[in-house]
């Protein structure tokens, strides 16, 4: 006698006191053929089973024919019952059980019913607080079972209406998780707050649903720590000064637990919630939470697809004004170490237009170790410091926040490394947002009316110092009294005085064994330019110059920065600033004249400027 291979079967969902209409579905083997006739049936649980037709009913232990299967069959779940009901099946060669196979088990699964609801007339405007109102009447259609909690979904939100009490940040619901007893109602306020200050003629399409009242289940690629920044505005902030923007860090633990602080200036914000999952997609992850200590909220949304994180700080009240969150999340381990990205990355910061300083600014990211920690070093064209810590994210990006004058103002942006075929033909870009209020401190010369947002533009690269007894930037030695480079100062005064001017160097190394790079300034250098410091390992240098007096102008000095990047024109090439003080007028002196910065540039001989 033939035995029967094990069949399939589709699986079945609907909700409380109603049959399913779909599902339920059974098919032979692939292995088997017309000798399989029959499936026996057995160990229903938890409702009744039906033929197609809905009324056949099949009983505990008895055999349908393969049409029969095919066609699919029809489950009642037992009055009340909410869960996952389920029977057996066995394939066989004969209504008489011969030749059965193996048993599959067919499920159902039974969810609570859908709520019943109803909309009490259009939205009414209420002119005590700005936004419209409308009235909705949930019911739990079970006499014998709670809703463990419901949604409300409208679906045909306009452009310029707001779903005012939302609870997910980003999607036009309202979810109410407190259970509902067995036949109760309640009403739900739902408010509207129209940009056009007219609703019109709109009139909100519902649908109510049944939450699910298991605890979410988490991606396990979520946990970790997560930091970026947020936007400066002038209306949202909870720090004295206005426009400083600021830096957030998060770290979310396994069971969707989220800890973290907001630090604006000194100002610091710290913060607890929990994850929700996206109704419409499961990797999206979030929360929306009340700031503590301030008047704003604060909704954030997690990408795991690409290990990001965006939302928003909002004012409250009838029209709030938000500024924007971005961020990125640590992904390496010791498993997954950051190699890829580990060294000293140098980057130039250019002022593409004509407000603030004309300098170039430049900064470094080093990173290290198997966590990818970033560790920011640098200067601002203003002679501004910047520092930090932080990690690069799983596409190389990084972020700066930077606070500055006394937590005025700040630096801040994100920069992306993009890996070439080796270190060296990496590259790093992007952009910082630069701003300085006006100050009011008397010995502030340099800028001291305020300028910004600057957005500055950034381009660099990996910096890899020479090998022992070579030069920087590729140079070729030379004779005693031979230039190999030169640097030329521009703007900053300069280009006003006509006085910019190019000094031709010879940058040399003394030792064929050393990393020592020593620099000489050739010609008659009547700007007396001097090399105070110039690091071959980490691309940085120090200098100062000197304008001679002439025609009753006094004599001015002004120190320069500078730090060597490999440019997007693949080449490398120093960039800096210097801070000259400008032509005195009286009362003032050289001491305590206004500076302006201008740009530096140190590169191979004969360069257009």
């Amino acid at each position: 006698t033939a035995v029967a291979d094990e069949p399939s079967v589709t699986m079945a969902n609907t909700v409380m006191d109603q049959q399913t209409i779909s599902g339920l579905v059974i098919t032979r083997n692939a292995a088997d053929s017309t000798e399989i006739t029959h499936y026996r049936i057995s160990s229903i649980t938890d409702g009744s089973l039906f033929q197609n037709n809905g009324t056949t009913a099949i009983s505990d232990g008895s055999f349908i024919t393969v049409a029969e299967g095919a066609a699919g069959l029809k489950f009642t779940p037992a009055p009340g019952f909410i869960g996952t009901a389920s029977f057996d099946i066995q394939a066989a060669t004969s209504s008489e059980g011969l030749g059965v196979s193996p048993s599959i088990t067919a499920t159902i699964n039974v969810g609570a019913a859908a709520p019943n609801f109803t909309v009490s007339g259009a939205p009414v405007l209420n002119v005590n607080t700005g936004l419209y109102e409308q009235r909705i009447t949930v019911t739990n259609p079970s006499l014998s079972q709670p809703l463990p909690g419901f949604r409300i979904i409208i679906h045909n939100l306009p452009a310029g209406q707001v779903l005012w009490n939302k609870t997910h940040p980003f999607l036009p619901i309202i979810d109410d998780r407190n259970p509902l007893a067995p036949g109760a109602s309640r009403v739900v306020l739902v408010t509207y707050y129209s940009r056009l200050r007219n609703i019109g003629t709109w009139e909100p399409m519902y649908q109510v649903v049944t939450l699910d009242a298991a605890t979410p289940t988490y991606p396990t690629s979520m946990a970790g720590s997560y930091a970026g920044i947020v936007q400066r505005s002038k209306q949202v902030y909870f720090s004295p000064h206005a426009s400083v923007g600021a830096r957030i860090d998060m770290t979310v633990t396994p069971a969707g637990g989220v800890t973290g602080a907001i630090l604006e200036g000194v100002t610091r914000r710290s913060f607890t919630a929990q994850l929700g999952v996206s109704p419409v997609d499961a990797s999206q992850l979030y929360f929306s939470i009340p700031l503590p200590s301030s008047l704003l909220n604060l909704a954030v949304s997690f990408d795991l697809s690409d290990d990001t994180f965006s939302g928003e700080l909002s004012t409250r009240g009838a029209t709030p004004v938000s500024t924007h969150i971005a961020g990125i999340r640590r992904v390496w381990s010791t498993a997954r170490p950051a190699t890829a990205f580990a060294g000293r990355h140098n980057f130039t910061m250019v002022n593409p237009g004509t407000e603030g300083p004309m300098g170039h600014g430049y900064g470094s990211f080093t990173i290290t170790g198997a966590l990818g920690t970033a560790t920011l070093a640098g200067k601002l064209a203003d002679g501004s410091a910047m520092s930090g810590t932080g990690f690069v994210g799983a596409e190389g990006q990084l972020f700066i926040h930077q606070p500055l004058y006394a937590n005025r103002g700040s630096a801040q942006g994100f920069l992306e490394i993009d890996l070439g075929a080796t270190p060296a033909e990496g590259i790093i870009e992007g952009t910082v947002d630069w701003f300085k209020p006006a100050s009011t401190v008397a010995t502030d010369f340099v800028y001291r009316e305020g300028f910004g947002p600057i957005l500055l533009e950034c381009e660099g690269g990996y910096y890899s110092a020479p090998a022992a007894g070579q030069l920087v930037m590729g140079l070729s030695a030379t004779s005693v009294g031979v230039d190999n480079a030169e640097m030329g100062f521009f703007e900053g005064g300069l280009d006003l005085e006509r006085r910019e001017f190019v000094s031709p160097l010879r940058i040399f190394n003394p030792s064929s064994r050393g990393l020592t790079n020593s620099v000489t300034v050739l010609g008659t250098n009547a700007n007396r330019v001097r090399i105070t410091s110039f690091n071959a390992r980490t691309g940085e240098f120090v200098g100062s110059f000197t304008l001679p007096a002439a025609a009753g102008v006094p004599a001015r000095t002004a120190t320069f920065y500078g730090q060597i990047s490999y440019l997007l024109c693949g080449c490398e090439e120093g960039s800096g600033f210097f801070l000259l003080p400008q032509i005195p007028v009286a009362p003032k002196t050289v001491a305590n004249s206004p500076r302006l910065s201008g740009s530096i540039e140190l590169r191979e001989p004969s360069a257009t400027p």
